[in-house]
């Protein structure tokens, strides 16, 4: 089984669950979050599961995340997130 074709059928399972109108709404609030997201990062809280909501006054952070590493990493995924984000707005076939 391919890997595209079972996630189709994922995804059809679970949206024949749902309220046409509920999931019309809730495309249309990803795709706002998703437009919004390079500038407002929160935008992508949307995506969040509802119930839990992370205690601000625990830090994540630990001296792992402060590493060269860390930092590398972190600027690698912004750097993939750019590109998509650039990609997506700008397409172009070949």
């Amino acid at each position: 089984m391919d890997m595209v074709g079972e996630t189709q059928r994922y995804y059809d399972n679970i949206t024949t669950a749902i309220k046409p109108g509920l999931l019309r709404q809730y495309e249309a609030e990803i795709r706002e979050a998703e437009a919004a997201r390079m500038e407002n990062p929160e935008a992508m809280d949307i995506m969040a599961s509802n119930g839990f909501k992370p205690n601000p006054s625990v830090s994540p952070r630990s001296s792992v995340e402060d590493s060269p590493l860390s930092n590398w990493l972190q600027m690698a995924l912004q750097v993939e997130e750019r590109q998509y984000v650039f990609a997506s707005s700008h397409p172009f076939s070949i």
